[in-house]
């Protein structure tokens, strides 16, 4: 089931088929540079990580939690998003965060603007969320691209 769609691709959540795409997507050095220093998440912890992400996904209704980027062109897994609550408490999330993360060759395109911006006016406009109180991006020189938009956005 789709959560949200783009004009170039949607939003779906998490299945063990992913776990695949995961890995791969992060087996890129570059991809984990700014997370991990480069350092790749083994196929095991991925495939833990995905069964968390899904139990994550009931935790809060299926309204907040992190989505696999779907190609409407293609079906190509693009990467994921998500959009979490900042705390742990589930009868407050007016405070969320905003993050992705991207295939390599997909940087540059404008696939984290475009989602984001989704994200965020679905934020702000249909979940009742006040602050978005941190954004979490690949590449250090995004960050302040982002931060503006957040600021934009009442």
């Amino acid at each position: 089931m789709k959560y949200l769609e783009t004009n170039r691709f949607y939003l779906r959540e998490f299945t063990l088929n992913d776990v695949d795409s995961l890995y791969k997507l992060d087996f890129d050095p570059e991809v984990m540079r700014w997370l991990t220093n480069g350092v790749y998440t083994p196929k095991p912890e991925v495939k833990r990580l995905v069964l968390k992400i899904i139990d994550m996904m009931e935790k809060y209704n299926h309204l907040f939690g992190i989505w696999v980027a779907i190609a409407n062109s293609n079906e190509r897994l693009l990467g994921w998003f998500h959009l979490i609550p900042a705390t742990d408490d589930v009868d407050n999330l007016k405070k969320v965060e905003l993050g992705y993360r991207l295939f390599r060759d997909l940087w540059g395109q404008g696939y984290a603007t475009e989602g984001s911006e989704f994200l965020i006016k679905k934020a702000f406009d249909e979940l009742g969320v006040e602050e978005i109180c941190q954004i979490q991006c690949v590449l250090a020189s995004c960050r302040g691209k982002f931060f503006s938009l957040c600021l934009k956005v009442d």
